[in-house]
């Protein structure tokens, strides 16, 4: 049995059969130029020598442009929120006869931002984040903090910006409205919030992602100041619809178009950490009873009255 290893080796090594007197004499040539180990282990096989292909010049990759860098941020922190989503159909009809009465008729973002602003106030899980550290709990923010999400052209690109109503809820339509149409023309680099984004999105992303995961996940104040206790995006695509959202934002509301009926869908994306289904039914019962009631009075009595 001793002999066994040896002539097994040799034949692993030679590829081919040869008589036991041969095989020693192999053997010991094989022992002294590379080592009484090398026998018992087959000689790897010889591939051909691959050269890499030529780089086209079509492809290329490039550093992530900062209003890239930003939503990458937004979508990490993300997909660390529960959300759920569900849709929404309201009729905004007598919102809608009341809105034409204005020259120049207010915007339905700034409708729909007051309007969950005034739910707010009987509704605080409008109000309330979820903070995981240090340790889970509910923060419950004084007052309502709407985040407007506007896409601007910036540096030749479609990029997405957001910034912060404080108290919309005290706010009337026409200031709201003058806000947020000076979000949407007065330049990138004059917005408080966009400066932000583009100061921070200069950052690494080791220095970047603690500061987000503090303001988002540490701080209450921080992150109703900065990111806002619900959020309010605009969809104006027909038959179309959001279908997934990777927001931080505890609760954000997400209309698209009315249509001729006064009907318009609405999305709901939601933290199912702080409130449920049932709830969030009954917050857009809130929501649309704002719009029928205090919404529309505001926008009757805004209105001008015609000469007698």
């Amino acid at each position: 049995m001793a002999g066994i290893g040896p002539v097994i080796g040799a034949n692993l090594t030679r590829g081919a059969e040869t008589e036991p007197e041969e095989d020693a004499g192999r053997i010991d040539r094989l022992d002294a130029e590379t080592g009484p180990d090398a026998r018992f282990w087959p000689s790897p096989p010889i591939l051909p020598r691959v050269w890499p292909r030529p780089v086209s010049p079509d492809r290329r990759s490039s550093p992530l442009p900062l209003h890239r860098r930003w939503m990458s941020d937004i979508v990490h922190f993300g997909k660390k929120a529960h959300v759920v989503g569900g849709n929404w159909t309201i009729n905004v009809g007598q919102v809608a006869a009341a809105r034409k009465m204005r020259r120049p008729p207010i915007a339905w973002g700034a409708i729909w931002v007051k309007a969950v602003a005034l739910a707010s106030r009987r509704w605080p899980e409008l109000r309330t984040a979820y903070l995981p550290f240090p340790w889970p709990r509910l923060y419950l923010h004084p007052h309502a903090v709407a985040t407007l999400v506007v896409e601007r052209e910036w540096n030749g690109r479609p990029a997405v910006f957001f910034d912060q109503v404080k108290r919309p809820e005290m706010l009337s339509l026409a200031e709201i409205d003058l806000i947020l149409r000076g979000l949407k023309r007065r330049p990138v680099e004059s917005v408080g919030g966009y400066r932000r984004l583009i100061r921070f999105s200069r950052l690494p992303r080791i220095v970047r992602r603690p500061v987000w995961s503090f303001a988002l996940q540490w701080s209450g104040w921080l992150r109703s100041r900065y990111f806002g206790t619900y959020s309010v995006h605009s969809f104006p695509v027909r038959r179309a619809q959001v279908m997934q959202s990777t927001t931080p934002v505890s609760f954000s509301l997400i209309y698209g178009n009315v249509n001729p009926n006064g009907d318009a869908l609405v999305q709901l994306m939601m933290d199912h950490r702080i409130l449920d289904g049932l709830t969030s039914h009954r917050i857009m019962l809130a929501i649309e009873a704002a719009m029928k009631e205090e919404i529309v009075a505001e926008l009757t009595e805004a209105a001008p009255q015609p000469r007698a």
